[in-house]
């Protein structure tokens, strides 16, 4: 009897310890199911995302349901200090920005005095072409676009392909994860869209970069620090580089530029970068998305919800603050559509 009651009692001891760690793995997949359908929102491939989105979705909103995703953003927060910077740790701070050149020249020279981006959204509105439509686009004949960048781009090229269905229009999608235009030695975007132009001749090409630019650059054995004024006059040299691309083929080419973010850190960088970006695009006569202005709210503060064509608040950020959900996708689609509208006559 005695030898009998502790077997008994360490058989409910490893029971007990064995539902607290089927209980927490339960937990803290549910407390991680809108991280999960972010992630599983951004797999590059169709066949694998609809897999992943399978599995997380029903844990999303799960965790929505119980105010689970709330508590787990609250306790972020909490460690964090109360705020939340979403990657921008070493950006400028939110009142000043990056500092930019006033002088982006397209040569290597330094470029002299400097200043700094006000805290509200610099980038210029849509560009229209001045130049009437010289072709006519149709099911037979339909307009090849050529979606490319950085992770930003996964939902806005899923959004941008979505348009088939209303558009006479077959598209290409080509993001590429952690890529950008600084870290050439990771992913060298002018050789690669290079190719892709060569390969699909797109009409147009719609490129979005920067949210994986903010990092120092060697030019062989120099090192440029970020956000200094040479940093910034290579980054525009490379910018120009990669519009003249398609370009180069006969393609138009549309920018899309960086949303506002959660993190204040961020938001400063994404108008820095914006500013390049519109900049080039209005000297080059070329149409920019002014992304940051399309996903702030009317107090032009981050927003991760917005009102949808029919005025319904819909989801269009993910869980990091960053990235965009399909919704988000397709506003940005939504823009694209009515540059091509005002570019391209459709049957």
């Amino acid at each position: 009897m005695n030898d009998t009651q502790p077997r008994e009692r360490r058989r409910m001891n490893v029971m007990h310890v064995a539902a607290i760690l089927a209980v927490a793995i339960v937990v803290g997949f549910v407390l991680g199911g809108v991280p999960l359908k972010d992630s599983a929102e951004n797999v590059e491939s169709r066949a694998l995302r609809a897999v992943a989105l399978g599995m997380a979705k029903p844990l999303a909103a799960v965790s929505e349901g119980l105010l689970l995703e709330t508590a787990r953003r609250s306790v972020i927060a909490a460690f964090r200090g109360g705020g939340e910077t979403d990657g921008s740790q070493d950006v400028a701070s939110e009142q000043t920005g990056p500092t930019v050149p006033t002088t982006l020249a397209g040569s290597s020279t330094t470029g002299g005095a400097s200043t700094s981006l006000p805290a509200s959204a610099s980038t210029s509105t849509t560009a229209r072409p001045a130049v009437p439509p010289d072709k006519v686009y149709s099911k037979a004949r339909p307009l090849r676009i050529l979606a490319a960048g950085d992770s930003l781009m996964i939902q806005v090229g899923h959004g941008i392909a979505r348009l088939a269905g209303q558009l006479p229009i077959a598209v290409t999608q080509m993001p590429k994860v952690s890529s950008g235009l600084t870290r050439t030695d990771f992913y060298n975007w002018p050789v690669e869209l290079k190719k892709a132009v060569a390969a699909h001749r797109p009409d147009v090409t719609v490129l979005m970069y920067g949210d994986n630019d903010k990092q120092n650059v060697y030019i062989g054995n120099r090192l440029l620090e970020k956000f200094t004024p040479d940093w910034w006059v290579m980054y525009r040299e490379r910018v120009q580089a990669i519009i003249a691309i398609p370009e180069a083929a006969h393609g138009k080419v549309i920018w899309v530029g960086m949303p506002i973010m959660r993190g204040g850190n961020y938001s400063a960088t994404a108008r820095a970068f914006n500013d390049v970006y519109s900049k080039e695009c209005k000297e080059r006569g070329i149409p920019f998305v002014d992304s940051y202005r399309l996903f702030s709210d009317k107090q032009g503060g981050y927003a991760p919800y917005l009102p949808n064509a029919d005025g319904k608040m819909i989801l269009m950020r993910g869980s990091d603050g960053i990235h965009l959900t399909e919704a988000g996708g397709d506003l940005v689609a939504a823009q694209v559509r009515r540059i091509l509208e005002s570019m391209y006559d459709f049957e």
